[in-house]
């Protein structure tokens, strides 16, 4: 998981989704956060 230019980039390798509650960078909450989903590079905001 990378912070990049504003944006939460996930790649998820598993055959499974994977559910975010929350999503912190340098202390700081991420708003918008959901799912990442399988075998994808996902953009979450």
């Amino acid at each position: 998981m990378v912070k990049e230019r504003g944006k939460v980039i996930v790649y998820n390798p598993t055959p499974y989704f994977m559910n975010f509650q929350t999503i912190k960078f340098n202390g700081k909450l991420v708003d918008d956060v959901s799912y990442a989903k399988p075998f994808q590079l996902n953009h979450l905001i």
